[in-house]
């Protein structure tokens, strides 16, 4: 008996994608018992499917299948296909089994840094001539397994919402161990400075780390989406690392607009500018310019003293132009937003008037 080799390798997605493939591929091993009747010879020589069982993250499993031609003419094999875009194949294509040859077909599996289900199919279309007929048919092979992780991080996810407040907001994350009981953290990186990651004693009784992940909107005056990832960095061989992903909504407490003024220098005369401060909270407000040529004229709030309107002059300063600042203090009535104040400074720039440029 003659004995022809080949290689298929499939990588398979785990977790996400690997929980698809197992929606469609239930009961595997009935389904491919009934498709592999093709007619034309083409038998496996033992189990279609193969069970890895519980595997590990970021391992390499192989499994190798044997089919064989029964019939009595030669079978081509005419193509092959993969039950998903990650299963990649040595080329198998034009290979010919002669009656009574078989075929071992070794197949890989990387597990990947996901968990959970996995499973894939490969299918080989094959063909069959003789002198009376020419016969196509396939032939599909399974392998599958549960990932169990090393460890695993809940939540992956940590969304803060809408943040108000400039004071650092904390949420709480739990590593447990799973197949390596021995992880420990060894340090935590974020990508974005408006979050951090510190570890956190584990609570008496438990050993479970705990990680407190935290978001500071900072001293920023407009609305922003924050985005940012939390690394996790352990000892563990098959999952060296992990990840938080992080995201806020910042609402500052005071919102001020322009955050600054210039005034170019072909403006003359005396310039009005309008200053809008909006508060989350009942507030009021005072305004100190400390510069001869500014001048406060009209300050307004709405009725629930969380909009505050500015009126502003910019005094000629005989072509010579300054820089100074407006400074707003912000008192909350109720001392429900952080701090009891808040100060802004908004620049102000007066552009001297050029050279050689008449009044």
């Amino acid at each position: 008996m003659r004995i022809r080799y080949s290689m298929l390798t499939i990588l398979v997605v785990s977790g996400a994608a690997g929980a698809l493939a197992g929606g469609w591929a239930k009961d595997m091993v009935s389904k491919l018992r009934s498709r592999n009747r093709s007619g034309i010879g083409l038998v496996v020589r033992g189990d279609e499917v193969f069970d890895f069982g519980n595997v590990y993250q970021n391992e390499s499993l192989t499994h190798v299948f044997t089919v064989a031609n029964s019939a009595k003419s030669d079978i081509r094999i005419v193509e092959y296909r993969s039950s998903c875009s990650c299963t990649v194949l040595a080329d198998v294509k034009g290979l010919v089994l002669h009656s009574g040859d078989s075929l071992q077909l070794p197949v890989s599996i990387k597990t990947g840094a996901g968990e959970g289900r996995i499973d894939s199919l490969v299918s080989l279309y094959c063909q069959s001539s003789s002198e009376e007929d020419t016969k196509e048919g396939s032939i599909t092979l399974g392998v599958k397994g549960t990932i169990v992780p090393a460890y695993s991080v809940r939540p992956t996810l940590i969304d803060f919402g809408e943040v108000h407040s400039p004071k650092p907001v904390r949420r709480v994350a739990r590593l447990r161990a799973n197949a390596d009981r021995s992880v420990r953290i060894l340090k935590i990186e974020s990508n974005n400075k408006a979050f951090a990651g510190a570890l956190v004693a584990a609570t008496p009784g438990e050993d479970d780390p705990y990680i407190e992940v935290t978001f500071s909107g900072g001293d920023t005056l407009a609305t922003r989406f924050v985005n940012g990832t939390i690394t996790i960095h352990t000892n563990s061989k098959k999952l060296p690392s992990t990840t938080i992903l992080c995201k806020a909504k910042f609402i500052p407490p005071v919102q001020v607009s322009p955050s600054s003024i210039v005034v170019d220098f072909d403006r003359r005369g005396d310039i009005t500018e309008r200053i809008t401060v909006r508060t989350t909270e009942v507030s009021e407000i005072s305004v100190d310019t400390r510069e001869p040529y500014i001048s406060l004229i009209s300050r307004n709030s709405d009725e629930e003293s969380r909009l505050h309107q500015i009126d502003v002059v910019l005094r000629d300063s005989n072509s010579q132009g300054f820089t100074s600042n407006v400074r707003i203090a912000v008192k909350y009535l109720h001392g429900t937003v952080g701090t009891e104040a808040a100060t802004v400074e908004i620049p102000v720039h007066r552009l001297a008037q050029r050279k050689g440029v008449g009044r």
